[in-house]
Parts: structure tokens; C-alpha cells; sequence
């Protein structure tokens, strides 16, 4: 088994500025799946991740049989699933609520951390 190092909020915030390297974050710790395969719709066209910037995350994953309309969201059968957060939002609840972060800033950095006194 992989052994994964600690992350602090500023390497999370690092993680998520730049798309490649948070989408390489979320594959490598499989909270997202890699739909790059043939379509389960219309069995012909193969699933790619394109640019939609209707979505929070700005990708969905279509097939490109351009006679096939399936798509969805990256989101699917993920951790993420169902959520209409960015991956980045739903990243830094996640790591203010297992840290047990009590006050946040609206600039998303943590200004109290909660010690359970």
C-alpha cells in the first residue's frame, strides 16, 4: 500500500491553484475515477474529460460519438458525488472539519483551531 505524507492547509491551497495538479492529487488518492474508456451509453465512443465552464470544476466527462449525448459530471461515483461544490471547495471543508477548525476567515484561511477544551 502506498504511504501518503501529512498535508497541511497551505500545501492543500498549493494542491488546488493549479487544475493538473489537484486533478492528480484527487486520482492518486482515488477520490476521483477515470472514466477514459469506452462509453457504457452507446458502447461506441470512448469517455473523455472536456472543458464545461457551466460546471464548478469546469470538466465533464462526454464521449465523443458525436451521435452519443452522454455526459456527467467528474463528480460521479466519487467522494464527491452528488455535491454542487468545486472539488477545491469540498477539499477545504473536508480539511477544516477533520482538523476541527472552529473559526475561518473569508479569505479561507484558518484563524482558530479548535483543541476540544
Amino acid at each position: 500500500m502506498e504511504k501518503h505524507s501529512a498535508i497541511n492547509f497551505k500545501k492543500l491551497c498549493d494542491i488546488c491553484r493549479v487544475e493538473s495538479r489537484l486533478f492528480d492529487f484527487l486520482y492518486s488518492h482515488k477520490l476521483l475515477i477515470d472514466f477514459t474508456e469506452k462509453c457504457e451509453h452507446c458502447e461506441i465512443g470512448t469517455v473523455h474529460l472536456v472543458t464545461d465552464n457551466r460546471r464548478p470544476d469546469n470538466y465533464i466527462w462526454r464521449c465523443d460519438n458525436r451521435n452519443c449525448s452522454d455526459q456527467h459530471t467528474i463528480h460521479k461515483y466519487s467522494f464527491f458525488s452528488g455535491s454542487k461544490l468545486s472539488l477545491e471547495q469540498i477539499l477545504k471543508i473536508v480539511y477544516y472539519w477533520t482538523h476541527k477548525y472552529t473559526g475561518i476567515s473569508h479569505t479561507g484561511n484558518k484563524t482558530e483551531q479548535s483543541h476540544g477544551h
